[in-house]
This record gives C-alpha cells, structure tokens and sequence, in this order.
C-alpha cells in the first residue's frame, strides 16, 4: 500500500499557513525545505496527513523537537 505524500507549508507571520507542494518521503520534503530556504526564508511545516505528524523546520534550518509545536 502507498503512503500518502507528505504536504509542505510556510507559516506565515500572521499564523496562516501557505500550502508549497508534497513529497513523497521526509528525507525529499527536508531537500525540499531547504531549497525554499534558499529562495524564501521562514519556518515551514511538513505534515503527514496519515499519521497527523508535524515536523517544523525553522528559517535557519534547525528542526523544531515536537514537543515545542504549536501548530
């Protein structure tokens, strides 16, 4: 059975959260990340719709631990 792909968002400084595009795995969504910090920086969320879990990756690309989500 496929996973379903993983969704990447920018959090927004208002809250918001701006939808960016999936990936297939976290190791693609974390390259992928990066590369959008490159070009826009800012925190992003990458978010499995299977299993609710979020992992939050600052604008300097230090992983955020889970238990200091808030989204």
């Amino acid at each position: 059975m496929n996973q379903r792909p993983l969704d990447i968002f920018k959090l927004e400084k208002d809250g918001s959260l701006l939808w960016k595009g999936t990936a297939e795995n976290i190791e693609i969504a974390r390259l992928s990340v990066k590369a959008l910090l490159a070009s826009s920086p800012a925190d992003y969320l990458i978010f499995s719709p299977e299993t609710g879990e979020k992992t939050i990756i600052k604008a300097d690309g230090s992983i955020q631990p889970r238990s200091e989500h808030r989204v």
